[in-house]
């Protein structure tokens, strides 16, 4: 998988470096946005059952502190697509939704985000996701 999200311009995560990736993960990603676009999951790993897990950190305080505007994003049937248990992709209807774009708000001091901002701006951003997975699940109860 890590090859793939390479050779398509992606930025695999390392979790075996644990913590220590990160300063590098987080230039790359600044050097990547001046030239374009991040792709980030704010979750920070893939369900064990499915469901949406909490947002974590990382990624919302590089999005408040570039003051870069937040596409939400909803990825319906990942689970059956590509199983956390396993680096192995299977068979599946997955179905990907956008949102409108976010865009960050004003942040405090020197460009660093307090944590209450941070908090504020994952709460605004997940809440975005799920608005977007109800949406999902009304046009998946239609049957087009």
């Amino acid at each position: 998988a890590g090859s793939a999200l390479t050779m398509s311009g992606n930025m695999p995560v390392f979790r075996k470096e644990g913590k220590s990736a990160i300063p590098e993960l987080m230039a790359t990603s600044e050097a990547r946005l001046k030239t374009g676009t991040v792709v980030a999951f704010a979750e920070g790993t893939r369900s064990k059952t499915g469901a949406m897990q909490p947002f974590k950190q990382g990624y919302i305080r590089f999005a408040l502190e570039q003051n870069s505007p937040v596409v939400p994003i909803f990825v319906a049937n990942s689970l059956e697509g590509w199983p956390s248990w396993t680096n192995k992709m299977g068979n599946a209807h997955v179905i990907v939704v956008l949102g409108d774009v976010i865009e960050c708000p004003k942040i405090g001091v020197e460009g660093q985000p307090t944590k209450e901002e941070i908090e504020d701006f994952i709460e605004v951003v997940e809440g975005k996701v799920k608005g977007l997975a109800k949406l999902y699940a009304f046009f998946e109860f239609l049957d087009f």
